[in-house]
């Protein structure tokens, strides 16, 4: 049996579980964010207005942003570049045909991507994502939709408080590059390395896997071949 701390909400992770856990594990969920979707509509009018035509690619680097896509009336046969393939299942499910995706999931996999393919200058990026990112994507006439907020939730909840104290973690699931900086800076806030000193901080991708390492974090792996 494992003592396994998930940091995310379980309805989210719940189509992973049978792959991330066993069922003899002892497991708590700990969500570090929650996101709120706003009203983009004027931004996406003025950048319409301004480019004076769609879109040639939309870049969807989260699942979050997924949702957006309803709202922006294009074909069905736009290119949709996503970060990974449960965000392309979701974003097929709406009906796009089109749609590219890196195996391995992570922002330099999608960017490695992108740059394969042949655009005209006159063509544009549409890039939907949250308003907190680690950087911008560098590419050119990329025009930016933030389309949902996050909100941090900073405090440790009693429920993980609880679980600490009784168990000792052996593993730690982390989702995102943000998780991961949340999920680090809960802990130091709160007095609680000790507890997961000897864990491993199990990430969703290499990319993250390498933040971890600055973070100084020992034991590393990463899960991505089953997100």
């Amino acid at each position: 049996m494992a003592n396994i701390l998930i940091a995310r909400s379980q309805q989210k992770t719940q189509h992973l579980l049978s792959r991330l856990i066993k069922a003899s594990d002892n497991v708590i969920f700990e969500p570090l964010f929650s996101i709120h979707r706003i009203d983009f509509s004027k931004k996406w009018q003025y950048i319409y207005q301004q480019q004076q035509q769609l879109p040639k690619a939309i870049i969807i680097s989260s699942k979050n942003a997924v949702y957006a896509l309803h709202t922006l009336n294009i074909s069905k046969t736009t290119i949709i570049f996503a970060v990974g393939k449960n965000t392309a299942k979701d974003v097929a499910n709406l009906g796009y045909k089109n749609i590219i995706f890196p195996q391995i999931s992570g922002i330099e996999n999608l960017l490695y991507l992108i740059k394969q393919h042949h655009f005209f200058p006159s063509d544009y990026f549409l890039y939907l994502r949250g308003d907190k990112i680690k950087s911008s994507l560098p590419l050119p006439n990329l025009k930016e939709l933030i389309v949902y907020k996050t909100n941090y939730n900073k405090q440790v909840s009693t429920a993980l408080f609880n679980f600490l104290a009784n168990y000792q973690l052996d593993k730690v699931y982390i989702f995102s590059a943000h998780s991961l900086a949340i999920f680090f800076h809960k802990i130091q806030n709160n007095n609680l390395q000790n507890k997961i000193i000897s864990a491993n901080i199990c990430c969703i991708s290499d990319e993250v896997a390498s933040l971890a390492k600055i973070y100084g974090y020992k034991h590393i792996s990463t899960f991505a071949e089953i997100v």
